[in-house]
């Protein structure tokens, strides 16, 4: 069985771009219709709608696989089984994901077919998770049609938005929860989609030497989403799901081009109090809200103060002891009651709202900042990569792309910002 943290899922979304891909689907199709036929499973042609969804289910399947395959992926590739989740009604769910899916994976994994291998799991907190692989006779055929990573690609996502339950504690993921359209989740889904196909459509490219440890990187993975939190499409929302956003910062400067051009990250500065000041309807007192009174001017001090501060914004009440991976960065003679009260006493405007999760809602209109801040380079016809609180851009448009990240800033949120690269 394989272990939750060190899996990698199903993503029902690829496809295959070039001719060399699709031959390896064409066969793989070709060869489960005369399975059906010869074990006389179908008496009938699929209709047109059925005949889509089993394509879209193989193609998925077989794409997934391959790409597994050529990127060396070294996490077990997991696949629910579960009629309970496959078979709900849900209208952003993919093709792929249906009632006969299991059925198609277990004529893959035949003796006959021997396309993928399968390791059924028990059924666990997640539904049954299936270990999927391919055979040495997918592999063969890869290899025959000379199928490499840029042969795959990714189709439009049509659930680039989701939403999550309140956690109930620490190691609660949130459950997803199922959402009427609304005029609101319409215009969220309408400016991720422009954003994606503006960036799905550039050219961007990442030199794999930059890495430190040898893997292939997707580059045609950039379809961004949006999950928000708390049950509310006002909490959360932080863009995630591009390629770059797994790589390390070091390199992601070195590796990454756009436009053929070397890339620079732009970073907003201290996103998350001004946020918070902003949300009190009021204005930050200083230009720099890490340096507090009573604690000492040391640098690695102000990098606890921060991590100190961020986490008081995701905890009701207030800490009996220092957050983890603070207790280096804080001054070891003061307990973190003392550092708090420090933290309150030099902004009072602000105190009342650490200790109340609203760090979701940050999350929220930081996510809104950088969302408006790529519309407005689309409009330019620059391209920006998101990353967090960041934009990876290239160099040559540092000093315009700065501008609009602290124009957007500001008039979202009616208060200043700075930005550094």
């Amino acid at each position: 069985m394989s272990t939750i943290e060190k899996d990698r899922f199903f993503d029902p979304h690829r496809i295959g771009r070039t001719p060399a891909s699709r031959s390896v689907i064409s066969t793989v199709i070709g060869s489960i219709l005369e399975y059906e036929e010869r074990h006389s499973i179908r008496k009938r042609k699929r209709k047109d709608k059925d005949r889509l969804t089993f394509e879209a289910t193989i193609t998925a399947v077989i794409c997934d696989v391959m790409h597994a395959e050529l990127t060396q992926e070294a996490r077990d590739l997991v696949i629910s089984r579960s009629t309970a989740l496959l078979g709900g009604a849900n209208p952003h769910k993919h093709l792929a994901e249906n009632a006969n899916l299991p059925r198609y994976l277990d004529y893959l994994s035949s003796t006959e077919l021997n396309w993928i291998t399968q390791r059924k799991a028990e059924r666990g907190f997640f539904g049954q998770r299936t270990v999927i692989e391919p055979t040495g006779k997918l592999s063969d055929l890869m290899a025959e049609h000379q199928v490499e990573l840029s042969d795959l690609g990714r189709a439009k996502v049509s659930d680039i938005i989701s939403l999550k339950a309140a956690r109930e504690d620490h190691k609660d993921k949130g459950k997803k929860i199922k959402f009427e359209e609304t005029p609101q989740t319409q215009e969220l889904r309408s400016r991720l989609s422009a954003i994606n196909d503006w960036i799905g459509s550039a050219d961007i490219g990442f030199d794999e030497w930059a890495l430190k440890k040898d893997r292939l990187i997707d580059t045609q993975k950039r379809t961004l989403r949006r999950t928000f939190t708390c049950g509310s499409f006002e909490c959360g929302g932080r863009l995630a799901g591009g390629f770059w956003i797994d790589i390390k910062k070091e390199e992601r400067l070195e590796g990454l081009t756009i436009n053929g051009e070397k890339v620079v990250s732009i970073d907003y500065g201290q996103i998350g109090p001004r946020i918070l000041y902003s949300l009190a309807g009021k204005q930050p007192p200083c230009d720099d809200l890490y340096q507090i009174p009573g604690i000492y001017n040391c640098p690695r001090y102000r990098e606890g103060i921060k991590k100190t501060w961020n986490s008081l914004t995701f905890i009701e009440g207030m800490p009996v002891r220092k957050f983890q991976g603070t207790r280096k960065l804080l001054p070891p003679n003061m307990t973190v009651i003392e550092i708090i009260r420090h933290i309150k006493d030099a902004h009072p405007d602000i105190s009342h709202l650490l200790g109340t999760v609203i760090g979701h809602k940050i999350q929220f209109v930081e996510s809104e900042v950088m969302v408006e801040a790529l519309l407005r380079l689309k409009d330019k016809g620059i391209v920006a990569l998101p990353v967090y609180d960041c934009l990876i851009t290239p160099q040559s448009a540092q000093s315009e792309v700065s501008a609009i990240m602290i124009d957007t800033f500001r008039d979202i949120t009616r208060v200043d910002i700075n930005v550094s690269a």
